[in-house]
C-alpha cells in the first residue's frame, strides 16, 4: 500500500501565528482523486530536523509532498537539507535565475542578490517553473518514491499542487475510483445533523465526515465503494433536504457569484456592524464587477442619516440595531444603486454595546430583491469577528435561498 505523506515547514506554523492552511487544502486535493494522506509532519525550518523527517518517511512506495523553506532568506533551509539527505551537489540553474531575474525586471527592479539561492538545484532535481513568484518548486523520484518540494505561499503552493501535482497523480495512475461529494447545509447543527443521520449505516469503504464552518456545516461523503457512496448520498440530500443550499460548492459567497452572473442580477450593500465584510466577500471573485454596484458603510448613525436618508427621530426611537432602521437602510442603499437586490446589515458585534433587550449578538439583516422585503432578526453567538462572519453569511443565504427555490 502506498503511503502519502505531507510536510509543512515553517516556524511561524508551530508559534500559531500562521494558520496551517496548507494541510487542508493538500489533503482534501488528494482526497479528492482517491490518495489517502497517510502520515502529516509540522516541523520547524531546522536543516536537520528536516533530515531527520525524511529518514523517517523515505521509504519504498512513499508519496510526499513537502512545503516551504524555497526562499531566499538564510532560514529557507530546504534545498540544502533535501541535498544532503539525498546526497546531491546543489548545481546552480541558470535557466531558472534567468527566469527569477524576469520576475524582478517586470517591476522595474534589479534582482536582489539573495535570490540567486534559488537557483540552487540539487542533482537530478526536476524543476517546476513558477511564474506566481521567484522560488521553483522541485520534484525527485527514486527506488519507486515520489517527492514534490513546493512553496510556503499558499498562492504559488496551489498553482503548483494544480499545474503539477494533480496531472502527475493522474499520469501515474495513482488515481483510483474514489468517491468524494461534499453535502453543504445551513441553518442546522452539527450535533442536531448527526442525530438525525443516526440511522444511517454506511457499507464498507463508504465514509462520512462533519465538515463545520463558521455558521454551517458540510458533509463529506467519500470512499471506493462508489455504489455505497451514491446510497449515502440519496439518502442524506433526502433527510436533509430542508437544509442543504449546495453540492460540492467552496462556500455561498461563491454560488451567488454563479447566480448572479448567470442571471443577470445585481447587488448592492449596506452595512454597519459588518463594516464592509459583506462588499469585500461579494466582491472577492474576478467579474464580480458585473453585478456588485456598490456599498455605503454607515457605520455611524450621521453617516445613515447623510448617505442613506434616515431620519433622526426613526433613529433615537427604535435605535440604529432594529427592523425599522434596517428597512431604512435598504430603501436608502435601493435609492442610491437601484440594484435587482440590496442587502442591510445593523447589529452588535461586540464584545461592549450589548443591552438586556439587544445582548451582543444580536442583528438585523434585510434584503430587497426587486419589490419584495425580507428583515429577519437574528442573534449569532461567538467572539466579534465569529458574529460578524455569521450575518455575512446569513446575508448571502438569505439572497440564495430565493433563487435556489425558484
Amino acid at each position: 500500500m502506498q503511503k502519502t505523506i505531507i510536510i509543512n515547514i515553517g516556524n511561524e506554523l508551530l508559534s500559531g501565528k500562521t494558520v496551517n492552511t496548507h494541510l487542508a487544502y493538500i489533503s482534501d486535493r488528494l482526497g479528492s482523486h482517491g490518495m489517502e494522506v497517510t502520515e502529516a509532519h509540522i516541523i520547524p525550518d531546522t536543516k536537520d530536523v528536516i533530515i531527520n523527517t525524511l529518514k523517517k518517511v523515505w521509504d519504498e512506495n512513499t508519496f510526499i509532498i513537502l512545503t516551504g523553506g524555497l526562499g531566499p532568506t538564510k532560514d529557507d533551509l530546504t534545498r540544502y537539507a533535501i541535498a544532503e539527505f539525498f546526497q546531491k551537489n546543489l548545481i546552480f540553474h541558470a535557466d531558472t535565475y534567468r527566469e527569477i531575474e524576469d520576475r524582478f525586471s517586470v517591476r522595474g527592479m534589479q534582482t536582489p542578490e539573495t535570490n540567486r539561492i534559488q537557483a540552487l538545484i540539487p542533482e537530478n532535481f526536476v524543476v517546476l517553473p513558477n511564474p506566481k513568484g521567484t522560488a521553483p518548486g522541485l520534484m525527485y523520484e527514486a527506488d519507486g518514491n515520489c517527492l514534490f518540494c513546493l512553496q510556503g505561499v499558499p498562492t504559488e503552493m496551489k498553482y503548483m499542487m494544480e499545474e503539477y501535482v494533480v496531472p502527475y497523480i493522474k499520469n501515474q495512475q495513482y488515481q483510483v475510483d474514489y468517491f468524494c461529494c461534499d453535502i453543504n447545509t445551513y441553518g442546522i447543527s452539527e450535533s442536531l445533523m448527526a442525530e438525525m443521520l443516526s440511522a444511517l449505516v454506511p457499507e464498507e469503504q463508504t465514509n462520512i465526515a462533519w465538515l463545520p464552518h463558521t455558521g454551517r456545516v458540510d458533509i463529506r461523503i467519500s470512499g471506493k465503494n462508489i455504489a455505497g457512496c451514491e446510497k449515502v448520498l440519496a439518502t442524506v440530500k433526502k433527510i436533509l433536504q430542508d437544509f442543504i443550499w449546495g453540492i460540492d460548492q467552496k462556500s455561498p459567497a461563491d454560488l451567488l457569484h454563479k447566480i448572479l452572473i448567470k442571471n443577470k442580477l445585481t447587488i448592492s450593500t449596506a452595512e454597519s456592524c459588518t463594516g464592509g465584510l459583506l462588499a469585500a466577500t461579494l466582491t472577492k471573485n474576478p467579474g464580480s464587477s458585473t453585478y456588485f454596484m456598490g456599498s455605503i458603510i454607515a457605520y455611524d448613525n450621521g453617516v445613515k442619516n447623510k448617505l442613506l436618508g434616515i431620519e433622526q427621530d426613526l433613529l433615537e426611537k427604535y435605535g440604529a440595531v432594529s427592523e425599522e432602521v434596517a428597512h431604512a437602510m435598504l430603501l436608502g442603499c435601493c435609492d442610491k444603486f437601484h440594484t435587482d437586490i440590496v442587502c442591510a446589515v445593523t447589529g452588535i458585534a461586540g464584545p461592549d454595546g450589548g443591552t438586556p433587550d439587544k445582548p451582543v449578538g444580536t442583528v438585523f439583516i434585510g434584503m430587497k430583491y426587486r419589490d419584495k422585503i425580507t428583515i429577519e432578526k437574528c442573534f449569532f453567538t461567538g467572539d466579534r469577528e465569529q458574529i460578524r462572519w455569521k450575518s455575512v453569511e446569513k446575508a448571502i443565504m438569505m439572497s440564495l435561498v430565493i433563487h435556489l427555490h425558484q
